[in-house]
C-alpha cells in the first residue's frame, strides 16, 4: 500500500480510539476513572495508530508488534514528561503557571483553570501521539522492506 494511504489508515484508526475516549469523557464522569482514561487516550493513540499503519504498509506480524510497543513507550514517556512539567508549571512558585501571583482565588476558580490546563494537556499529547504513531508506524513498516530483492 502507498505510504500515504497508510497514514491516513493510521490516522483514521487512533482517530476512532481519540473519540471513543472523548465521548465516554464527555458524559461528565469524574474521578480517578476519568483521569485515568485521560492519561491512557494519551498513551493509547500512538500505538493504534502505529499498528494500523505498519499493518496497511504489511509489515510481518512481528514487525506490527514491536513498532506496537515502542509507540507504547514514546508515547508513555511523553505523556509523563508532558504531565512532570504541567505539574511543574502548575505548583512551583516563580514559575510561568497560572497561579502565580493570584492568591485570590478561589476553589471553584483554581479547579477551572486546572482542568482547562488539563484538557491542553490532553490536546496536545493526543495531537502528538496521532500523526506520531501513524508516521513512526509507516516509517518504520515501510523501512524494514528489502526493496529490489525477489
Amino acid at each position: 500500500m502507498h505510504p500515504m494511504r497508510a497514514l491516513v489508515h493510521g490516522l483514521l484508526a487512533g482517530g476512532a480510539v481519540l473519540i471513543a475516549g472523548a465521548a465516554w469523557l464527555w458524559t461528565g464522569r469524574a474521578g480517578v476513572a476519568a483521569d485515568l482514561v485521560a492519561f491512557g487516550l494519551g498513551v493509547l493513540v500512538a500505538p493504534v495508530a502505529a499498528t494500523v499503519s505498519a499493518s496497511a504498509m504489511r509489515a510481518s506480524a512481528g514487525r506490527v508488534v514491536a513498532l506496537a510497543g515502542l509507540a507504547f513507550i514514546v508515547a508513555f514517556g511523553m505523556a509523563s514528561l508532558v504531565d512532570y512539567l504541567l505539574t511543574l508549571t502548575l505548583l512551583t512558585p516563580g514559575a510561568p503557571g497560572p497561579f502565580q501571583g493570584k492568591t485570590e482565588w478561589s476553589e471553584a476558580e483554581v479547579g477551572q483553570v486546572t482542568g482547562a490546563w488539563l484538557l491542553g494537556r490532553h490536546v496536545v499529547v493526543c495531537a502528538l501521539g496521532l500523526p506520531g504513531g501513524s508516521g513512526l508506524g509507516v516509517w518504520l513498516a515501510h523501512g524494514g522492506r528489502q526493496v529490489g530483492r525477489g
